[in-house]
């Protein structure tokens, strides 16, 4: 029989206690997300889906969602019950922009890799954005070296699905029960694939099923998320034209510390008198160098070649 160990990342007071695994956001009801709380939804719904296969032997050790585990515990757990593999259940932090799951494991292992690309294809089922491409190698001596990940004796896989420091992702994946549901249908889908077992329970159609655009290929949601952003574009785009339509141009005239000099160099010939304060590029600046270099021909130079041939035909005359 198959067994697997399902961890929920962090622990109940992890936020409480550090200040840390979560963020004051207005996003939810009490004015602040721990991610713990998400981690474990989704960890005790892949469990309850994982034990309707009489086959498989699920092992959760924070049932009820109040016992704390550091990290070398959760390892020490895993050993000593030799399961086949092990989920710890995630969501990543980085930047407000940063978005997107990734499945992490163990560099060189073939059977984690494949539990990681599991991972990437039921995210892609449900069309959901991916970091990294889906997939990432926890590498020694670089920051993705997880202990849970490296210690372990069995091939496991650590997912980190959307960074809830994302108020779009934490506000549209990780706050959404229907989203939290699907979640826990990728985790459970990709323990039975793994198991050589066939999934029972049916996918949730979310906002990132709807029926797609025919033309397009996009869902309706994402098709008006997109023309919102056009739109939005197309505003700026016209806000910046008038104020540059409203706006006087100065570069046609020199700043007054400049007046001069630039009169005396444009009687030189080496600028044509046009757009005094705009930036030069290279193709401007060689055609300067070579009116420069001209110039040098033409008052240093030929002077002394003609003071040259001058002298050279007073010696001619002279023998």
């Amino acid at each position: 029989m198959s067994k697997v160990a399902i961890f929920a990342g962090h622990n109940h007071d992890t936020w409480e206690l550090t200040g840390g695994k979560g963020i004051f956001t207005n996003l939810d009801a009490d004015g602040e997300y721990e991610e713990f709380d998400s981690n474990y939804e989704i960890a005790k719904d892949t469990v309850k889906l994982l034990r309707e296969h009489s086959n498989i032997t699920v092992l959760f050790p924070q049932e009820g969602g109040k016992r704390k585990m550091s990290l070398s515990e959760r390892v020490r757990y895993c050993n000593y019950h030799k399961v086949d593999t092990a989920i710890f259940i995630h969501s990543n932090a980085g930047s407000a922009t940063a978005k997107g799951a990734a499945g992490f494991y163990w560099y060189n292992s073939e059977e984690g890799k494949h539990l990681a690309n599991l991972y990437k294809e039921e995210m892609e089922a449900f069309r959901y954005p991916l970091w990294s491409n889906g997939t990432y190698p926890c590498t020694p001596g670089t920051w993705s070296e997880f202990y849970v990940v490296k210690e372990t004796n069995m091939p496991v896989l650590l997912t980190e699905s959307f960074f809830f420091t994302n108020p779009k992702e934490l506000k549209q994946y990780l706050l959404d029960p229907e989203q939290l549901d699907n979640l826990s249908y990728v985790h459970y889908a990709l323990v039975c694939r793994y198991f050589g077992v066939q999934p029972k329970s049916e996918k949730v159609e979310t906002a990132t099923s709807e029926p797609k655009n025919k033309e397009e290929g996009l869902s309706v949601s994402a098709e008006k998320e997109l023309q919102k952003e056009i739109d939005e574009l197309k505003h700026e785009m016209k806000r910046l034209f008038e104020q540059k339509q409203d706006k006087p141009s100065t570069s046609d005239q020199p700043s007054e510390w400049a007046k001069d000099v630039w009169k005396q160099q444009v009687m030189q010939g080496y600028f044509d008198g046009s757009n005094p304060k705009m930036p030069l590029t290279r193709e401007q600046a060689a055609e300067v160098l070579d009116r420069f270099a001209e110039k040098i021909r033409e008052y240093e130079i030929n002077p002394l070649k003609n003071r040259v041939a001058e002298l050279e035909g007073r010696v001619e005359q002279s023998k």
